[in-house]
């Protein structure tokens, strides 16, 4: 659990999911005329509370600010560089990131990104311990 409901509370953000645009799924996140569309790959949230999507969007951003460039990004999606929709795709995360920093705030954006890499170290040390334990 992060504190993206506090933040979305002190930021006055919305936020809902949509099908369809780049990836599987888009997370839409708005306040006043400012808004990010940040295009999703993989499981869609299970329901459309506003704290849940910017989690979701947190752990999608992350994984994307673990990519050097769009190269990387691709090959870990094993999508094909060379198609126009993949790099309009890296762009409209990257432009998706670079909003929802401005809805937020850097601030926030960075205790987020702490909370879900403390969260994904914990798991993965978990599972860790638990797979040694059955050997």
């Amino acid at each position: 659990m992060t504190s993206a409901a506090l933040v979305v509370r002190k930021s006055g953000i919305s936020a809902r999911l949509e099908t369809g645009g780049h990836g599987n799924f888009q997370l839409v996140f708005r306040r006043a005329t400012l808004k990010a569309l940040l295009p999703c790959r993989g499981h869609k949230p299970v329901d459309d509370d506003p704290a849940r999507l910017l989690e979701k969007a947190m752990v999608e951003l992350a994984f994307f600010d673990e990519c050097d460039d769009v190269l990387e990004w691709a090959g870990e999606l094993d999508l094909d560089v060379a198609r126009p929709e993949t790099l309009a795709e890296f762009r409209a995360v990257d432009e998706a990131r670079s909003n929802l920093i401005a809805l937020i705030g850097q601030q926030r954006y960075d205790g987020l990104q702490t909370e879900i890499a403390i969260g994904q170290a914990i798991s993965a040390a978990a599972l860790g311990y638990a797979s040694s334990r059955d050997e």
